[in-house]
């Protein structure tokens, strides 16, 4: 409530304020590790699934890759 009018439950009130924002912290790091590994394993399927439809593009057919295919 105040300082001057301090009591048991403002103690409670600001501690539990305290752990929640430690727990939040972490939680918040935690999930954007998460997101970093998520992104990262998006990013590397993306560039295999690039490479291998490029390849077969230039594979089986008269262009020579993705760009030559999509220019014409």
């Amino acid at each position: 409530m105040g300082l001057i009018f301090r009591d048991t439950q403002d103690d409670q009130i600001d501690g539990m304020m305290r752990s929640t924002h430690y727990g939040l912290t972490w939680t918040v790091r935690l999930i954007k590790i998460k997101a970093m590994i998520y992104g990262g394993i998006a990013v590397a399927t993306s560039i295999t699934a690039t490479a291998a439809l490029d390849y077969c593009i230039f594979k089986w057919t008269e262009h020579a890759g993705i760009l030559g295919w999509i220019l014409g």
